[in-house]
């Protein structure tokens, strides 16, 4: 099956004019990063810092916020059409880390798009997922010593409704040692459960449901793994790097159009 990583929407920036602009090998790629996944209570990064790394880690430049006036909004220097990392830390958010494709021509990504995982936010849902599971996140207590994977499907039509119910999730980090995994659904009435992977039996608080949050711990840093198998068939893989204390980002999670 052919790799595949979450992307960013993007927008492309149009300019009109008729002076022919000097070729360059950089482009400009800018938006807000707001600090926690999208919602009601969410703020700008205002205090925060964004760099650009090569797939594997390395740095290579580091975001800015031009204007004094339009704190959160951040411009990034990148190569077009390139696949890089983004790690986003700042005030009251886990240091997060993205696996994107950088745009073909100078532009913005999408609001809400890019943002880094709020201790506020993700503390709580480690909570219910201890209490699901019935077992202990060490990441918690000691986050330095590990990495953890917390991510949101892109669901968009009643194919992918039906893909993600019975997904199964795979992780492994460098050592091939494979991570523990909860896969997150709601009930008839709204309750939080774990989603059944397709199994004959149900487990304990699992039920039949598309998944609507993925979480993954247990995982040395350096390269990280992730295998998604939808019920239908179909098949991704996500790639990250991260440091003792990252949060890997997978959201924007997009199956194949197709079967591989």
């Amino acid at each position: 099956m052919k790799a595949r990583i979450p992307c960013l929407v993007l927008v492309a920036q149009l300019t009109a004019g008729c002076a022919v602009a000097p070729v360059s090998s950089e482009i400009s790629w800018n938006g807000w990063i707001i600090n926690d996944v999208p919602g009601t209570e969410v703020e700008v990064l205002s205090e925060g810092r964004v760099v650009v790394t090569t797939p594997d880690g390395t740095p290579i430049s580091e975001g800015e916020q031009p204007s004094e006036n339009s704190p959160g909004l951040w411009q990034l220097t990148v190569d077009p059409d390139t696949d890089v990392g983004l790690r986003v830390s700042g005030t009251g958010i886990h240091p997060t880390v993205w696996r994107v494709r950088t745009p073909p021509a100078s532009g913005w990504w999408m609001n809400g798009a890019l943002f880094g995982i709020g201790e506020a936010g993700l503390d709580p849902m480690l909570e219910l997922v201890e209490e699901l599971k019935g077992e202990l996140i060490q990441w918690r207590d000691d986050p330095d010593q590990g990495v953890l994977i917390y991510g949101q499907p892109r669901i968009e039509t009643a194919t992918d409704l039906a893909a993600w119910t019975g997904a199964s999730v795979t992780v492994v980090d460098q050592d091939y040692h494979e991570g523990r995994v909860a896969l997150i659904t709601v009930d008839e009435a709204g309750i939080p459960a774990l989603a059944s992977d397709g199994g004959a039996i149900l487990g304990p608080n699992e039920v039949e449901g598309p998944v609507t949050f993925i979480i993954a711990w247990d995982l040395a840093p350096g390269p990280i793994r992730m295998i998604v198998d939808a019920s239908d068939g179909r098949a991704m893989v996500s790639d990250w790097n991260g440091e003792g204390g990252d949060v890997l980002s997978a959201f924007h999670l997009t199956l194949p159009s197709v079967l591989q």
